[in-house]
């Protein structure tokens, strides 16, 4: 799929057998082709999104939501503060802290 004309592709969590491992190879595969890769989590869980984010998803789906305040909350963990109350890391994602400050600009305007 990671060849394919799509601009993203979603790794499912919730209706699948993969793993948080197997979901760390696959974000890794979709974007070294290029693609976007978004993770559909469990539920709105800050600690899972947290995690699937600090992996280099570029953002997520989360099912279930049926207010305006769980909208919110979803949101607010994929943000950093001051907007948002994801917590920083030095991970892949975050290039394991080199030129962290870029990637802080541009997560503000890229994640999902």
């Amino acid at each position: 799929m990671s060849k394919s004309n799509f601009d993203w592709i979603a790794i499912d969590l919730e209706h699948s057998s993969i793993n948080i491992s197997q979901a760390e190879d696959l974000i890794r595969i979709i974007d070294l082709s290029n693609k976007i890769p978004l993770v559909r989590v469990t539920s709105n869980n800050p600690d899972q999104i947290k995690r699937v984010m600090d992996l280099g998803s570029h953002g997520v789906i989360v099912p279930m939501i049926n207010t305006a305040s769980e909208a919110q909350n979803a949101v607010r963990y994929v943000t950093y503060p001051k907007k948002g109350s994801r917590s920083f890391g030095l991970s892949r994602a975050q290039f394991y802290g080199k030129d962290f400050n870029k990637y802080i600009s541009t997560s503000k305007n890229t994640s999902i």
